[in-house]
């Protein structure tokens, strides 16, 4: 789970924590995948897309290429042209509600193939 917002991030966990799901946070790009390499599993990639300095579908791109059978459960605010040219991906909606969250990350769970194509790797 990748969030640059505190608020976001520690209301994912939380949630997904109480349905079952154990997860690791990161701030940002660049703590997401210093922490890839000392996990030996992830199941979804869920992340925000407008985040400094790497954005959530360049991130994608990144760990799909170390862990090509990722899905990805991308999130935001405000969806904008670059995000619809970077990817066809369906995109969570900020502000979301607790069902429309788990019904997404159980979707994208149940979905695991080769990601490469669909984010663009």
């Amino acid at each position: 789970m990748v969030d640059d917002e505190d608020v976001v991030r520690n209301f994912v966990e939380t949630v997904l924590a109480r349905h079952g799901f154990q997860t690791v946070s990161a701030a940002g790009p660049a703590e997401a995948l210093e922490r890839l390499d000392s996990v030996p599993r992830i199941d979804l990639l869920l992340t925000d897309v407008r985040m400094p300095a790497m954005n959530g579908v360049h991130l994608a791109r990144e760990i799909i290429r170390r862990r090509p059978a990722t899905p990805v459960v991308f999130m935001s605010g405000s969806c904008d042209d670059e995000y619809r040219s970077l990817t066809s991906e369906p995109l969570l909606a900020k502000p979301f509600r607790i069902p429309q969250l788990l019904e997404r990350v159980e979707i994208a769970l149940s979905q695991v193939t080769d990601r490469s194509d669909a984010i663009g790797a």
